[in-house]
Formats: structure tokens, C-alpha cells, sequence
């Protein structure tokens, strides 16, 4: 059985978020001109937040159950994500990883059924889904 090597839900969409919300933190640092003001960015609908988690936490359910624990993509995406969308939100944080661990628990008894055509076919509906999402999430930082 080979290995299942997935990887495509909304990678580039995460990138963005991290550089977006990157770029918009830093101070000026000339010292001769006021520090840059980015506009105000719109709150993220909660429901998004977590449905986003549970889709990286399937993602990564299938990673880990066709890879084996090696295999951490997804789970470093999730903790750059929790990063980026809940600093300082303790309990923001704690229900994003919660909805995480639930897609993950989710996609363990998938997982169990093979890791060959049947785990590509999910992967592409989860990358879908992942993708419109993360799509949805960056529209605030660029509007």
C-alpha cells in the first residue's frame, strides 16, 4: 500500500494569512516617519474559525492515519493558523483546537477503511472545502 502524500487544502490561502497578518504587525522602523496605521481588518466569523479547524484537523487525520505520527504537515499549519487568528484569545485558541482534534478523531475511522483511492477522494473534498474557507478568512485583510 503506497503512502498517501495529500497536501492541498488551502496552502496557499494559510500563506497569505501568515504573511498578511506579518506585514500588518510591523512597527515603521526609520524613526523619521510615524508608524504605518493598517486599517482596521474586519473580525473573523467564528464558524469559519472552527469549520477551517476541523477541516485541518481531518486533513491531518488522514496524513497521520495513511503516514504514520511522522507526518505533522497539517498540525503545524493548524498551530501557525491558532497563531495568527487567536493571539491572546485563550479561549478562542481552546475551541479552535478542540474543533481540530474533532475533524482529527473524525477522519481516524475513515482512515481505517485504506489509505489508496478512498483517502485521495476525501483529500480532494477537504481541500475544496479548506480552500473556500481560508479564501473567506482572507478576505479581511485585503478589503
Amino acid at each position: 500500500m503506497s503512502r498517501w502524500s495529500g497536501g492541498h487544502v488551502s496552502l496557499g490561502c494559510l500563506l497569505a494569512l501568515s504573511v498578511a497578518g506579518a506585514a500588518l504587525a510591523q512597527p515603521a522602523t526609520d524613526g523619521h516617519s510615524p508608524a504605518f496605521q493598517p486599517p482596521a481588518i474586519q473580525p473573523a466569523d467564528p464558524a469559519d474559525l472552527l469549520a477551517l479547524s476541523f477541516v485541518l484537523g481531518r486533513a491531518h487525520g488522514l496524513r497521520v492515519g495513511c503516514n504514520g505520527r511522522v507526518d505533522q504537515v497539517w498540525r503545524d499549519y493548524m498551530q501557525r493558523f491558532v497563531d495568527i487568528e487567536a493571539p491572546g484569545q485563550p479561549e478562542l485558541r481552546a475551541r479552535l483546537i478542540e474543533a481540530f482534534n474533532q475533524g482529527y478523531r473524525q477522519e481516524q475511522g475513515t482512515v481505517a477503511a485504506g489509505c489508496g483511492p478512498n483517502a485521495t477522494a476525501i483529500e480532494a473534498r477537504l481541500a475544496a472545502e479548506g480552500r473556500m474557507l481560508a479564501d473567506r478568512l482572507a478576505q479581511r485583510y485585503f478589503q
